[in-house]
């Protein structure tokens, strides 16, 4: 049986205080370095392309990294599908702004525009298959949404690959020990991720989902800083193992050994 965890302490921060602090985190790690010049960069959820800029900021800083290298930023930007919370459907809407189509972005930034499930296929089939993904930014409110965005990830993660998730916390005091999730299991998120309290986050139930349904194992590591005013939190895959061999890949050098070992 296959198994996920998710390991770490959240504190301290704001929401993009946090993935500053991330990027920065991730640049001074050597061992993301090949993975950052050679993994996609994504970010679902753009609306005005803030984070999606200063992202582009830090990927150029990557060392050896090409000038063809962009962050991939997906969204409608005609605001949210369907309400949220108090949010009715429209809001976060950068073409109600009367500021153009979409928002205007940095040279290492490129913008697809639509629904995820109508976008993100098409764009990764335009990509090498063994291309890993290095860096992705879920900030989409919806758990509709997360799972589009996650659903066709898996097969490229690595030890390495972060993920910054901008609701995922339901509150800020949680206290996360290592816990062990099944992947025929509810025990998950629901403990993992708001400290027992419900409701979920719409992105957390989305990571579960998404841990579920992947033909691997996959280690999270919860970095230790989340946001007070907001439910951002940051992950980074520690290990990535297969179900039939029990095998698992710790290092920057996997494309090989995912060929081997992972088949759905």
């Amino acid at each position: 049986m296959r198994r996920h965890s998710i390991r770490g302490q959240s504190n301290g921060g704001t929401a993009y205080g946090l993935l500053r602090s991330t990027l920065t985190e991730a640049l001074a790690d050597a061992a993301f370095a090949p993975l950052a010049r050679q993994g996609l960069w994504l970010e679902f959820g753009v609306y005005d392309a803030m984070s999606t800029n200063l992202t582009s900021r830090y990927l150029a800083q990557v060392p050896g990294v090409g000038l063809e290298a962009t962050v991939e930023g997906f969204d409608t930007f005609t605001g949210l599908p369907e309400p949220w919370l108090s949010f009715p459907a429209g809001s976060f809407s950068w073409a109600s702004l009367n500021r153009g189509e979409m928002p205007p972005v940095q040279r290492r930034v490129r913008l697809h525009k639509g629904l995820f499930k109508d976008t993100v296929g098409a764009f990764l089939r335009s990509q090498p298959a063994e291309r890993p993904v290095a860096w992705v930014s879920v900030d989409c409110d919806l758990e509709a949404g997360a799972r589009d965005a996650l659903a066709m990830l898996g097969a490229r993660l690595r030890p390495g690959t972060r993920l910054h998730l901008h609701e995922l916390l339901t509150f800020h005091d949680n206290t996360l020990g290592r816990v062990m999730v099944s992947a025929n299991s509810n025990v998950a998120v629901a403990q993992l991720l708001s400290g027992k309290v419900p409701p979920l986050s719409d992105e957390a139930r989305a990571l579960h989902a998404w841990l579920e349904s992947l033909p691997v194992g996959v280690e999270l590591e919860l970095l230790p800083v989340a946001s007070y005013e907001h439910q951002a939190a940051s992950l980074v895959v520690r290990r990535v193992c297969s179900p039939l061999t029990g095998f698992c890949s710790i290092g920057a050098e996997p494309d090989e050994w995912w060929r081997r070992h992972s088949t759905a």
